[in-house]
């Protein structure tokens, strides 16, 4: 009489495909971690570049002196060229500001932009910047889901006149598109940066 022996199956196979869909996980982890991390380095560079342009061009547009918008723009651009690394020519920043006007009559009625896209990046300078309306730099329509900076005309809140001529703004969109995240979930984001610059004139101290 022959004895039959079973032997019990293996579940070596199981754990392979387990480890299989683990690793999966694992590098879809790290690729959106490595991709978001991207966006927040950029958008923190297009942060810094939107304030330094906004207060190295609202220097040209004090109350009490020669108001240049056209110079403002100008100076701007430079700034974002030199902390964006754009590589733009200067001729292609003074066509970046043909829609300023280079002699200041009377603040006008509308606000003045020009869009400018450059690579994955769309930048506009606006002067004047009013309290209300135009492309709402001051109510964050410009970016938005962003917290909104309201207008305060008193004499300590330091906002300016509401028509603006004595503000410039300028506002940094950018579309990054996600590398192997992609193949896991959206294919990009879009960021929104925006700035304002008064320019005053001060006898205390900075």
């Amino acid at each position: 009489m022959s004895v039959s022996r079973f032997r019990p199956r293996g579940d070596s196979g199981a754990y392979a495909v387990l480890y299989a869909g683990l690793v999966v996980v694992m590098i879809a982890m790290a690729a959106i971690v490595v991709d978001l991390s991207s966006v927040r380095q950029d958008r923190r560079l297009n942060r810094s570049a939107a304030d330094a342009a906004a207060l190295g061009g609202a220097g040209f547009l004090l109350p009490t002196g020669t108001i240049n918008p056209n110079l403002a723009c100008v100076t701007a651009w430079q700034y974002l060229n030199a902390t964006l690394q754009l590589n733009l020519s200067s001729g292609s920043i003074t066509s970046n500001c043909s829609s300023f006007p280079t002699v200041y009559g009377s603040c006008p009625s509308d606000e003045i932009d020009q869009d400018v896209v450059v690579g994955t990046r769309t930048i506009r300078i606006a002067w004047p910047v009013p309290s209300t309306g135009g492309s709402g730099f001051l109510n964050a329509d410009i970016a938005p889901g962003n917290i909104g900076q309201p207008f305060d005309g008193s004499s300590k809140a330091g906002d300016g006149s509401t028509a603006g001529c004595d503000r410039l703004g300028v506002a940094i969109s950018q579309h990054q598109g996600f590398g192997l995240a992609g193949a896991f979930g959206p294919s990009g984001t879009d960021t929104q940066v925006h700035s304002v610059a008064l320019a005053v004139v001060s006898s205390g101290p900075g």
